[in-house]
């Protein structure tokens, strides 16, 4: 499953290869990779759905899309015996310069309570894996999208300020990967 406001045509790709995988994503379209814009492509195996949004969706119609995803996989899983991988992706954002969604933070948590939803009336476990997002209230949206999990079933969540880190971590030398020990931490 993926939600992002970009197709994700890599995991696409892969589904085209291997049955046991279904791929449902809810994007944008037409937007870059330019892949995913035909709702009516399921792949060369059946296994996939494009849950398309057009420029300027709101929460109610991404959430539409959201929805559509998760039942086009809970209709082929069966029982306990599957793994919800979720790409989350927070590009939906109304201030993400790179798409023009209009999601707000909070409208996140619908869209993790659908998804704690399906995986519990399926049985089956989720993996969320952070996907991208260009605007500051990224966090924001994280932290909405994962209180279902957390037992807060409050629409609307107040996200306290992170707090100023006194460290950070500095590559020595960027142009090749590091080797150990060149990690280092400056004040």
């Amino acid at each position: 499953l993926d939600f992002d406001v970009h197709h994700g045509n890599g995991v696409a790709a892969y589904a085209d290869e291997e049955a046991r995988v279904m791929y449902a994503s809810a994007h944008q379209a037409p937007l870059w990779p330019n892949t995913g814009d035909d709702p009516s492509d399921q792949g060369l195996l059946g296994n996939r759905l494009n849950a398309c949004v057009k420029r300027g969706a709101d929460a109610v119609e991404f959430c539409g899309a959201w929805d559509r995803c998760l039942k086009f996989v809970a209709d082929r899983v069966s029982g306990s015996n599957g793994l919800l991988v979720v790409s989350a992706g927070f590009d939906a954002l109304l201030e993400d310069p790179l798409a023009q969604c209009r999601l707000r933070p909070q409208d996140y948590v619908r869209i993790g309570r659908a998804t704690k939803d399906a995986a519990e009336t399926l049985g089956v476990p989720v993996v969320l894996g952070l996907e991208g997002g260009y605007s500051t209230k990224v966090g924001d949206a994280f932290a909405h999208s994962i209180r279902p999990w957390l037992g807060d079933d409050a629409d609307l969540v107040e996200v306290e300020a992170a707090p100023k880190l006194a460290r950070r971590v500095e590559v020595c030398e960027s142009n090749q990967l590091p080797e150990p020990g060149a990690l280092r931490c400056v004040s």
